[in-house]
């Protein structure tokens, strides 16, 4: 290699590492225009961006610098609204951050410069879920138990079964065919009913121990009593509820749920105790 085309390789490398130097040590802002999860809205950092830095504008543990999509800002220059649009990286979450503005503002709004984010830098929770950013799988959609958990529910799931469930948005629902094995004791039906729905029916929040920290849903049950020629038919799969007076029966197999309310227990299975026959409740 000759002595000139070696002194232009070198100057050339020099060059390349302060240009990217430069975009590093660039500032952007500290106001722009960005898609949040209600439209085209502006934020202000606290102070201008870069895109080595620890500053953080809001309370989760993601730096302004990580919740950047840098990938889309080329050459140190911001992507217009259009060419936001148009891309199908970030196409989809602009489409819906769009959708409440007239198709005319945002035909007039297309060459406006756009800051492109992972999410949110001035929100914990940009897409207003009750997750936090850095706590999210989709950080730039709405997510809710049924978009995060929904196909998560067993193959054998069906309302054939003695207990269904169902996942709508925020709400599991849970439905179950129950037969009372005791029933010439109907002055304790509806008190142990109304037991069973009050523990299972609920509000709840999600932590680090179950589901997602900070998603908040609640459980509606439904207690449908069916008779037994349907269960001698075929035609309903029950749960099994023996109410005991005074005491725990013991010829239960597979009791779910024991409790003991006033004076009287009630035990749960999925097995007639008349006959032991097993009935699944997955």
């Amino acid at each position: 290699m000759s002595k000139g085309l070696l002194l232009e390789n070198l100057l050339n490398e020099y060059l390349l590492d302060i240009r990217i130097k430069n975009y590093s040590d660039r500032q952007y802002g500290p106001t722009f225009d960005y898609i949040s999860s209600t439209g085209l809205s502006g934020l202000k950092l606290k102070v201008p961006l870069k895109k080595i830095s620890n500053v953080n504008s809001d309370s989760d543990t993601l730096t302004d610098s990580d919740e950047i999509n840098w990938d889309l800002i080329i050459n140190g220059k911001l992507p217009t609204l259009g060419e936001l649009m148009d891309s199908k990286e970030q196409k989809g979450y602009v489409v819906e951050g769009l959708s409440r503005m007239s198709s005319s503002y945002k035909d007039a709004s297309r060459c406006k410069p756009i800051l492109p984010i992972l999410s949110d830098p001035i929100k914990e929770d940009g897409d207003e879920d009750g997750i936090w950013d850095d706590k999210e799988p989709n950080k730039l959609r709405k997510d809710t138990l049924e978009t995060l958990y929904a196909s998560k529910i067993s193959k054998k799931n069906s309302k054939n079964n003695p207990i269904y469930v169902n996942i709508k948005e925020n709400t599991v629902y849970i439905s179950a065919n129950v037969y009372i094995v005791n029933n010439t004791m109907d002055r304790y039906t509806k008190l142990a009913l109304d037991g069973i729905k009050e523990r299972w029916e609920q509000n709840i929040v999600g932590s680090s121990y179950d589901f997602l920290p900070g998603l908040k849903g609640n459980v509606v049950v439904t207690l449908n009593q069916v008779d037994y020629e349907e269960i001698e038919n075929g035609e309903k799969y029950p749960v099994y509820i023996r109410i005991n007076e005074m005491g725990v029966s013991h010829n239960l197999n597979t009791i779910l749920w024991s409790m003991k309310k006033s004076n009287f227990f009630v035990n749960v299975s999925t097995k007639d105790p008349r006959n032991e026959k097993p009935y699944s409740s997955d």
